[in-house]
């Protein structure tokens, strides 16, 4: 299952990798269970006019610094383990950020599915995104390769900007995350944190609140985004008050991973109902599941339940026992 993790610095990472910690485990070297592609702004494109590198998850995919990380090597390494509880997933990331990419012209979405009216970087996503796809088809022609979510950090240049495009913010995030979702999956989840108390340096600047409620805005009204609170003192910055430091990339990558294992990972819950079976699980907006059933574990039968999070089936005195999976479709 692939995340995409895309957005502006702290997305790219501006913590150094000897940050990491050794022990328990030490996230220093390469998670060998985690595919990664990716590729940072200004690297050469490949001699068969693609972007990005296929590898294993490790520090090392920032502009800087030289062998820094970004949110994605904690994620990788939570979210990995959430996956792989699931017998058969595997969990492949693919990024992409540039720092300095504002939401109202670096990272602009047409909202169109098309990259008209696209800004530069955002189309830079989009290429790398297809560009790892299609890298990972032609690696792994045996597996399913499924998308996941999106992950994006993102607001600093938007709170810099004008009052104008910092009120705009809102707007401008509703239409790209609907854009993405026309572009590479309607039905994909959009995960993204609010700007932190703990990035000082914005505190004083009037359009703060503005990209925060912004932010907040469109978790509450989009049904398929959702927003990271990253307010408190885990989530440190480097000396510049923007950029999150080791502990506070850590404590980003953690956060996503965890509300993003509350949405994925799929949980069912069955109950006795009158006179049958009665099954909810955490549906995905606008995802289609389907019912399997088996009397023996053995042999089962798929029926479709559609774009629902819940399951009712009428049993009689004279009904078998039966066994009862839920599947995203």
């Amino acid at each position: 299952r692939v995340v995409l993790v895309g957005g502006q610095s702290n997305a790219d990472g501006r913590a150094p990798g000897s940050g990491l910690p050794i022990a328990p485990v030490n996230l220093q070297l390469p998670q060998a269970n985690v595919p990664f592609y990716y590729h940072t702004n200004g690297a050469a494109t490949n001699g068969h006019c693609t972007l990005g590198t296929l590898t294993t998850l490790r520090p090392g995919a920032t502009e800087m610094p030289v062998g820094g990380f970004g949110p994605e090597v904690k994620l990788g390494y939570e979210l990995s383990r959430a996956f792989e509880q699931q017998p058969g997933t595997q969990l492949v990331i693919i990024k992409y950020a540039k720092g300095n990419s504002s939401l109202h012209t670096d990272c602009k979405a047409g909202g169109d599915a098309t990259t008209n009216n696209d800004g530069n970087h955002y189309k830079i996503f989009q290429r790398v995104v297809t560009d790892g796809l299609a890298k990972l088809r032609a690696t792994y022609p045996a597996d399913t390769i499924k998308l996941a979510g999106t992950v994006w950090v993102h607001g600093e240049s938007d709170i810099v900007s004008t009052t104008t495009n910092a009120a705009a913010y809102s707007v401008n995030l509703t239409v790209f995350i609907t854009d993405v979702c026309l572009t590479v999956d309607s039905t994909l989840p959009f995960f993204f944190n609010r700007i932190s108390n703990q990035q000082t340096a914005y505190i004083a600047n009037p359009n703060y609140p503005t990209v925060r409620s912004g932010q907040a805005n469109v978790a509450a009204n989009f049904a398929a985004a959702y927003m990271i609170d990253t307010d408190g003192t885990t989530f440190s910055c480097n000396s510049d008050n923007i950029h999150y430091n080791a502990i506070g990339q850590q404590s980003l990558g953690d956060a996503f991973a965890r509300k993003m294992a509350e949405v994925l990972v799929l949980k069912t819950f069955i109950a006795p109902a009158t006179g049958g079976i009665h099954l909810n699980w955490n549906a995905i907006p606008g995802k289609n599941y389907q019912i399997r059933s088996s009397s023996d574990l053995l042999s089962w039968i798929s029926s479709s339940a559609g774009a629902t999070s819940q399951y009712y089936e009428a049993f009689t005195a004279e009904t078998p026992s039966k066994f009862f999976q839920v599947a995203e479709q």
